[in-house]
């Protein structure tokens, strides 16, 4: 259960905080499985996300920044946007990323996955 503060702001159990705003909750860092802390909540999932600064916790060995799953749940099962807020030079590597999530890899080189093994493809 996440611990709410009196403004409102609520910090979320496996990582991340919720800001309220008027418009709408403004979630800050997302972590693995970040999904399951505000699904079942009255609000629901955000559709807005600020990325850290960093995208790792390397003290956590944790992502900050675990997009998939809320923009997802937002686009395919709710039918809303997800807003990222992020610097510029994160814009590139999370695109990257949601799009090889969703669309698959721009292209395959079978040698990165299995060279040698028996799952090499011949």
């Amino acid at each position: 259960m996440s611990s709410s503060l009196d403004d409102g702001v609520r910090v979320l159990p496996r990582g991340g905080v919720i800001l309220p705003s008027s418009v709408g909750q403004i979630q800050y860092g997302a972590v693995p499985e970040t999904i399951k802390d505000t699904i079942d909540t009255p609000e629901g999932v955000p559709t807005i996300f600020v990325v850290p600064r960093r995208f790792f916790a390397l003290d956590r060995g944790i992502l900050l920044a675990e997009l998939e799953f809320p923009a997802y749940w937002n686009r395919f099962v709710v039918g809303r946007r997800t807003t990222v807020v992020c610097r510029p030079d994160q814009r590139q590597a999370l695109e990257a990323v949601l799009s090889e999530a969703c669309f698959g890899p721009a292209r395959i080189d079978p040698h990165e996955i299995a060279t040698g093994s028996d799952a090499f493809p011949d």
